[in-house]
């Protein structure tokens, strides 16, 4: 009879997990449970193992090389190579990350297909060196922009999937996350030689697509989703699933906070090349003005400003405070030398206008 009562929080929706659907006991080893039990949760569709200590499991495969495959020679799983070459193509990826790359056969082939993107393999055991010029290795994961990141056959390795998910999403910003895990709908199907062989303490996650999705969060939209017949070396294949996930469409409000907070970044960094230094505004009209408001990078720096440079500066003399000097474009000689703060969208000719009357000024446009 199974136990149906509650078990330990869903690691994807934290709500109780159902069972132990069943236990297992295995022999003593560093770092691993030496007893587990599978629970499943009903709302997101999971079957997931307990006990998991995150930190051993870090430890645990940080001592072992956890994939064969060590070249693109050997890589036998041709339909995902096939799979992810016309994601890439299809899609004009360049910068692409296998996460948990182990030995690095997949990653490799990609690049050979690919000459013109850049690839990087990241694990834990991936200090080897890279088998073309287009593709590094490394055991510290990047950071910076990835236009996709693989992650094939390694949420069900995780403690914390959500968690990871995120780690990646704040770190690498990828645009697209291909995700590849074992398919339990295909374990009876499928089977292999050994008894419970799916059952183990490292595959510690049996994903649906509800759970596959729901780890992603409402950040990615799912675009493609397929199961197939992985080549295996226990059995004859393995059941997997893969899903391809894109950012997704922000709404108006989403999309313009994004922009605004990026905006601030940006006028932070432009404020600390000026604050702590006087100088004229090239400008006055309303690009002035948002530069001005209270997030852009000139806010709270009117007593920096010595004055105001404008073609129409006379118009202008009565809206400028009395300790800003008035200056027209023909007269920027006068103040060679000075810093000079240019807050003109349509600057054609600027440059050539600086050159001439104030060769000896830094320019720095807003």
């Amino acid at each position: 009879m199974i136990d149906l009562s509650e078990g330990p929080d869903c690691p994807i929706c934290q709500t109780p997990g159902q069972g132990p659907l069943m236990s297992l006991a295995f022999r003593r080893k560093v770092h691993l449970p030496d007893q587990t039990r599978l629970y499943a949760c009903r709302d997101c569709d999971l079957a997931f193992s307990w006990p998991r200590d995150p930190d051993s499991y870090k430890r645990h495969y940080g001592q072992v090389a956890n994939d064969f495959t060590t070249g693109v020679e050997t890589f036998r799983n041709l339909e995902q190579l096939e799979r992810l070459s016309r994601v890439i193509a299809r899609r004009g990826l360049r910068r692409i990350l296998d996460f948990g790359c182990g030995g690095g056969g997949l990653v490799s082939g990609l690049a050979g297909r690919h000459p013109d993107a850049d690839f990087v393999g990241y694990d834990v055991n991936g200090g080897f060196p890279p088998a073309s010029a287009n593709l590094a290795f490394t055991q510290t994961l990047p950071e910076g922009a990835f236009d996709l990141v693989i992650l094939s056959h390694v949420l069900e390795h995780a403690p914390d999937p959500v968690g990871m998910v995120r780690h990646i999403e704040s770190r690498l910003q990828p645009r697209h996350l291909y995700v590849e895990t074992p398919d339990p709908q295909g374990y009876a199907s499928r089977d292999q030689p050994q008894h419970l062989y799916y059952v183990d303490r490292l595959h510690i996650n049996h994903f649906g697509l509800n759970s596959l999705t729901r780890t992603l969060g409402g950040g990615y939209g799912l675009v493609e989703y397929g199961r197939y017949d992985m080549p295996y070396e226990v059995g004859p294949v393995y059941p997997a699933q893969y899903a391809l996930f894109t950012v997704a469409q922000r709404d108006v409000e989403g999309s313009l906070m994004d922009y605004l907070a990026d905006q601030a970044r940006r006028a932070a960094t432009l404020r600390t090349r000026i604050e702590d230094q006087r100088f004229y505004i090239y400008g006055f009209g309303d690009n002035f003005f948002r530069n001005r408001s209270p997030s852009g990078p000139l806010a709270g720096l009117d007593a920096n400003i010595l004055g105001v440079i404008d073609r129409n500066i006379e118009a202008l003399r009565t809206e400028l405070p009395e300790s800003w000097a008035a200056v027209h474009p023909n007269d920027l000689g006068s103040i060679n030398g000075k810093l000079i703060v240019c807050t003109v969208t349509q600057s054609g000719g600027l440059a050539a206008l600086f050159a001439a009357l104030c060769p000896d000024s830094e320019v720095i446009h807003l």
